[in-house]
């Protein structure tokens, strides 16, 4: 699976919240005493066995106190790929593409008569012309590539 990025701190990772409670008591560690010892909320640790989720830190930190991810089955969770996260993995000449015909549709736009807005004085119009069959082609293939590169 992969890395998921939550705040653009740590990876998280999905846990058995219950496990990591059993594996804390085994030890004889109290999870808010401990997540103040890790230098984290008080409520941390607590929050992780309630949400059965946990940062890729706190793992690390837990293996310092002999409690391993197996432990409380620590695994990676997906990241849900966004059209942006897509965007920016496609081959910087399909992106040179992509951002040519916006560029060209500006252009022309800047050329057209443009026409006040009656409803806000001193706000000015212009309409954008694209070759939406284009753009969407050359956005299709760029999708179509990244998606074979998963």
């Amino acid at each position: 699976m992969s890395k998921v990025v939550k705040n653009g701190r740590s990876k998280k990772y999905a846990i058995d919240g219950k496990k990591l409670a059993k594996a804390l008591e085994k030890k004889g560690l109290v999870p808010r005493e401990l997540s103040t010892a890790l230098a984290f909320h008080p409520g941390y640790l607590s929050k992780c066995i309630r949400t059965n989720t946990i940062g890729e830190h706190a793992i690390g930190m837990l293996m310092n106190y002999g409690i391993a991810p197996s432990k409380y089955d620590a695994e990676i969770l997906a990241k849900e790929k966004t059209v942006g996260d897509i965007f920016d993995s496609l081959p910087e000449e399909t992106k040179e593409e992509v951002y040519s015909e916006v560029e060209e549709a500006i252009e022309e736009a800047e050329k057209a008569p443009v026409e006040k807005a009656l409803e806000e004085p001193g706000v000015v119009k212009i309409e954008l012309t694209l070759d939406m069959v284009k753009l969407k082609a050359i956005v299709k293939q760029a999708v179509k590539e990244a998606y074979e590169e998963l």
